[in-house]
């Protein structure tokens, strides 16, 4: 659960827009039209792990007009709220669903969620003036109906397709960005040896230091009457990091740099001595 801490709804974020700018409709336009995309991010993403909000008008959006974290260069942060009638795609849809968003044909892919058949009966094209803002045929601005974005700023879908395309990628700067800065305040949780071995497996999964062969290791296949040597995890690698742990005060960022480390060396020990030595983590034994 998320709590709506600084958001209004979009239809008060709007109506606030109208007021502000009404001597200047370009900058009004261009607010709207930075919030639309921002909103069509997130239904293109919820699309994108297979499912549709199914209930996206205005008093369904929420919006955090001051918010800087959401795009990259851009002000403005909006939330859904009420899943009363989300759902989940079918396989055949998702699939359309994927095709659409790896030949960036974002603007056939919103409406094609708007023209998806719900459980209920409905589909949501059959209410543009509640929901075809999201796929051009209505402008909420000027509160008329549209066709395919022909209003300003966006006057026709390619301009919109390829705002959306540029939304896509100053969201991923925006991620590695906000990633980046909870990285340099750090985690200041400990971590276990439990998750501490699952975060590393995926290092040594394929080297032979993984794997050691002992008795509790073995088990018997009734079938067959052979036996089978399971793989078990290195207990030295377990406890070296274990002493990082309580050694370092910034984990996250202190792992990223000792993951890269030992992905280019073979041989790990000397890689972890090595990264132990100019870190002045000494003395550590694996």
């Amino acid at each position: 659960m998320e709590f709506a801490k600084g958001y209004n709804s979009y239809v008060n974020y709007l109506n606030i827009l109208e007021e502000t700018y009404k001597d200047n409709k370009e900058i009004l336009n261009e607010y709207y039209a930075n919030s639309l995309l921002m909103i069509m991010y997130l239904v293109i993403k919820l699309a994108d792990i297979g499912f549709i909000h199914g209930d996206y008008h205005c008093g369904n959006i929420m919006f955090d007009e001051l918010d800087e974290t959401f795009i990259n260069g851009k002000k403005g942060r909006p939330l859904f709220i009420d899943f009363g009638l989300s759902k989940k795609l079918s396989i055949n849809e998702s699939n359309i669903v994927k095709s659409l968003i790896k030949k960036q044909q974002y603007t056939s892919l919103l409406f094609y969620i708007s023209n998806i058949h719900k459980e209920h009966g409905f589909n949501l094209a059959s209410y543009p003036k509640t929901y075809g803002y999201i796929s051009g045929s209505y402008n909420l601005l000027e509160n008329k109906a549209a066709i395919n974005f022909n209003y300003p700023p966006f006057y026709n879908r390619h301009n919109v397709n390829k705002r959306i395309i540029d939304t896509i990628k100053n969201r991923d700067i925006q991620i590695d960005k906000n990633i980046s800065h909870m990285a340099n305040q750090g985690i200041y949780l400990p971590l276990s040896s439990t998750y501490i071995n699952k975060l590393f497996r995926g290092i040594f999964q394929n080297n032979t230091y993984n794997t050691t062969n002992t008795n509790k290791s073995t088990k018997t296949n009734t079938k067959t009457n052979t036996k089978v040597k399971s793989k078990v995890y290195n207990k030295p690698v377990s406890k070296f990091f274990n002493k990082l742990t309580n050694k370092i005060k910034k984990p996250f960022a202190f792992f990223s740099k000792l993951r890269k480390n030992l992905k280019t060396k073979k041989n790990y020990k000397n890689a972890m001595q090595e990264f132990a030595t100019a870190n002045k983590l000494y003395p550590l034994k694996a």
